[in-house]
């Protein structure tokens, strides 16, 4: 069975710190909904937000910092991967 694309949606961009301002890095955050089918019997279906916070040098506009959080905890994420993704799913299921 051919599994669905994984979703992003982006819930928040916020742009922080001025270009070339000294000594500064310009720092862009990001927020997204991530939504992804796994390739298991039962399907399970995982969903959570991904933050990433960028940092650029001031002077060259390189990334210096790419750091990413998890809008989810452990034991959320360890009922997503074990429950049933679907109806048709929980149908065949014992």
């Amino acid at each position: 069975t051919k599994l669905p694309l994984p979703s992003l949606k982006m819930l928040d961009y916020d742009v922080v710190g001025e270009q070339g301002k000294e000594g500064e890095p310009l720092v862009v955050l990001t927020r997204l909904v991530v939504k992804l089918q796994l390739n298991l019997p039962w399907k399970p279906v995982l969903a959570w937000v991904w933050g990433v916070r960028h940092e650029f040098d001031p002077a060259s506009l390189q990334q210096t910092v790419h750091k990413e959080s998890w809008e989810v905890s452990a034991g959320e994420g360890v009922r997503q991967l074990f429950s049933p993704g679907s109806e048709v799913v929980r149908s065949k299921i014992p």
